[in-house]
């Protein structure tokens, strides 16, 4: 085993190697020159992947071993950059489209089963029936038993139109479930509203994927449908939200902000790639604003609470972010896998960076389950960091209104954001 690490140690070196010694041939030789060094250096690696087909102890598949090596090359770089077999890079499309064919199940391993977190709304499963926690037990006749995540998802994914069948085990039912379904067109929504109180809406989004922005208008009109009337106030909840496309972050932030810069990109050597500003024909430019955020809010995340932050136009509440502030460039390759490459870094529009850094929320509110689960990294010195603590202002938030009877009282992140918003400024 050890030996075989070494082999695709050997292939990752050299394909750095040809990747040092073209770009040194670039900047020293002229073109044709830097032209045949590369070829050179190529042609070492061909030789080595030859040699190692055909002479390793093992027999072993070429696909792993240039796999492997271009893997290796992409580890010397940040970790945003990474190659993706062609499995993974569909999984990873289908992340950013929000749409797939299949059952419509969210689910996930538990005590080596597979365990329903919830039916997708309008979605096969759950026009059959199937519930929050049942457990499946069986996939068209096969054991979930120690089952791979992956593995259940394609069998449970098909052409639009395709039978499938679901063994359940459901708390309260004595015998298996047997349940028939028919594959459907899926679509994951990445917004969910909700009126907390008169004239104050609640937004989540989960992520930026496509079409996010035109779900978020939808769901803005609903709130005022049911508000019979404009909101005065809204809490926009990006807790454990990853990012996703960035136009769909800058569009959603558009539609709060009427003017100014909301991101701007910058690549190499400090090149200028993008600036992104607002428009005055935002779709919710009135509300006052109050945002959550958390420890896993990234990217396109970030780029929306770092605009609304430094426009002056919404009060940040949690902890600070995940830090994510570079800008990838996704490219298909003909063997269907895929390379997401970094080519730039974003900053707010007061050029704060947010790589490895994040942003700060203005009032810091620390959530007691978040708390509980409090796993930090030790940094180089040997110390964890200490976990976030509510500030003063936070606690007075906490303290300054009755709970509202739909709160979760121990959404202390929310809850603090509610009293702003009722209050109309923070308490001194």
């Amino acid at each position: 085993m050890q030996n075989r690490i070494r082999g695709w140690r050997l292939v990752a070196m050299l394909a750095i190697t040809f990747a040092l010694g073209a770009a040194f041939g670039a900047a020293s030789g002229s073109a044709a020159r830097a032209e045949t060094d590369a070829y050179g250096k190529l042609d070492i690696f061909a030789k080595v992947l030859h040699y190692v087909e055909t002479n390793y102890v093992d027999n072993v598949r070429r696909e792993d071993l240039v796999y492997g090596a271009i893997r290796g090359m992409l580890d010397t770089l940040d970790p945003h950059t990474v190659f993706m077999p062609p499995d993974v890079f569909q999984e990873m499309k289908i992340d950013t489209s929000g749409e797939f064919q299949g059952l419509g199940l969210i689910v996930e391993s538990r005590d080596r089963r597979l365990v329903v977190i919830t039916p997708i709304e309008d979605s096969p499963a759950a026009h059959a029936g199937v519930l929050k926690n049942d457990v499946i037990i069986a996939i068209d006749g096969k054991d979930t038993l120690d089952m791979e995540l992956a593995q259940a998802v394609t069998l449970m994914r098909g052409p639009v139109g395709t039978k499938a069948s679901l063994t359940l085990s459901r708390e309260g039912v004595a015998q298996p479930l047997v349940v028939d379904l028919v594959r459907g067109h899926i679509r994951v929504a990445s917004v969910e509203q909700r009126l907390l109180d008169k004239g104050v809406g609640y937004l989540k989004i989960k992520s930026f994927q496509d079409r996010t922005d035109a779900q978020a208008v939808k769901a803005l009109q609903t709130l005022s449908r049911q508000n019979s009337g404009e909101l005065t106030s809204l809490v926009l909840d990006l807790r454990g939200n990853p990012g996703g496309l960035l136009e769909e972050g800058v569009r959603f932030a558009d539609e709060f902000l009427g003017d100014g810069l909301i991101v701007s990109t910058e690549g190499r050597n400090g090149q200028q790639v993008e600036t992104a500003r607002a428009h005055p024909s935002g779709a919710a430019v009135a509300p006052r604003l109050a945002v959550l955020v958390d420890e896993q809010s990234a990217s396109a995340a970030e780029i929306v609470a770092g605009a609304l932050q430094d426009q002056r136009r919404a009060l940040l509440f949690g902890v600070t972010t995940y830090g994510k502030g570079s800008v990838q460039n996704i490219i298909s390759l003909d063997d269907g896998s895929g390379l997401k490459i970094t080519v730039a870094r974003y900053f707010t529009p007061s050029r704060r960076p947010i790589e490895g850094v994040g942003v700060a929320p203005d009032v810091v509110v620390a959530n007691p389950a978040a708390l509980e689960q409090w796993t930090p990294e030790v940094d180089e010195s040997g110390l964890a960091p200490e976990p976030p603590e509510t500030d003063a202002t936070g606690k007075k938030l906490l303290a300054a209104l009755p709970l509202p009877k739909d709160l979760d009282p121990n959404d202390h992140q929310l809850r603090a954001a509610y009293a702003y918003l009722k209050l109309g400024e923070l308490p001194k």
